[in-house]
């Protein structure tokens, strides 16, 4: 699932978020597209949890500030209880290590940086990144021989092994394209 902040919400989230330097940051936050690592609710209000700014935990930012680019959700999403830090149980959808009643210390590990937890979010966060299109990405990989993909940037050749993601990442230089796979 992609989003954006709605142009005419960003000033709540300006100051909802202490950011000081509006005027570069109110750009960033009308162009940018968020992945959405999961979705709460939490007192009759839907939340999207994403990675904000330099965060390296998702932050939960109200639905109604938000553009829905891409509405489907992730193949890793499932659908689960979570407690918050006040042990209030809410409603929660995202990847299974996540979800649930028995992951309830999940995301204060994650933001104390529990090496199990970051390295959970680390690939979950490398594997919704890839799985639908980014609109704003137009370059795609080069399909060589029906199964090899070559970076335009490096020249580097490799194997995808998530052919049905809707992008793929280079190896080498780390840029993220569209899959070619995709497609066929």
């Amino acid at each position: 699932m992609l989003i954006r902040f709605l142009k005419s919400k960003v000033n709540e989230v300006l100051e909802d978020s202490s950011i000081y330097n509006v005027s570069a940051t109110e750009f960033l936050l009308n162009e940018k597209l968020y992945t959405v690592y999961g979705i709460y609710i939490h007192n009759n209000i839907i939340k999207y949890e994403i990675l904000f700014n330099v965060d390296s935990y998702t932050r939960g930012f109200p639905s109604h500030l938000f553009e829905v680019v891409d509405d489907r959700l992730s193949r890793y999403f499932c659908f689960g209880k979570s407690l918050t830090g006040d042990g209030k149980e809410v409603i929660l959808i995202s990847f299974r290590e996540w979800v649930g009643i028995e992951n309830r210390f999940f995301y204060n590990n994650l933001v104390e940086g529990a090496p199990v937890e970051v390295a959970l979010f680390e690939k979950y966060k490398n594997l919704l990144e890839l799985e639908y299109q980014n609109p704003r990405i137009e370059e795609s990989a080069a399909l060589l021989d029906g199964i090899s993909l070559e970076c335009p940037i490096c020249e580097h050749v490799w194997e995808e092994q998530k052919t049905n993601f809707e992008m793929c990442k280079c190896p080498k230089c780390s840029t993220i394209l569209l899959n070619p796979l995709s497609s066929i």
